[in-house]
C-alpha cells in the first residue's frame, strides 16, 4: 500500500527553507547575515543564478536526448 499524500505543513516548509539557507551559506552563495524573505539584491542574485543554471540544464537535457536518439539509430 502507498502512504497517502499529505501536503507539506508550514513548519516542514520552514524547516526546508532553513536547511536550504544553511546549504547556501556553506557553499558561499549566501552571507550568513542575509535572510531570505526580506527581499533585496542578494535574493535577486541567487534567483538569477538559479534561473541561469536551470536554463543550462534544460539545454543540456535537450542535447542529451538528441544525442541519445542518434546513438539509438
Amino acid at each position: 500500500l502507498h502512504a497517502p499524500f499529505f501536503p507539506p505543513s508550514v513548519p516542514h516548509t520552514r524547516s526546508l527553507e532553513a536547511r536550504i539557507k544553511e546549504e547556501l551559506i556553506a557553499q558561499g552563495l549566501l552571507d550568513s547575515e542575509e535572510r531570505p524573505g526580506q527581499g533585496g539584491d542578494s535574493e535577486d542574485e541567487v534567483l538569477a543564478e538559479l534561473q541561469k543554471r536551470q536554463a543550462e540544464l534544460k539545454a543540456l537535457i535537450a542535447h542529451n536526448r538528441a544525442r541519445k536518439q542518434e546513438l539509438l539509430r
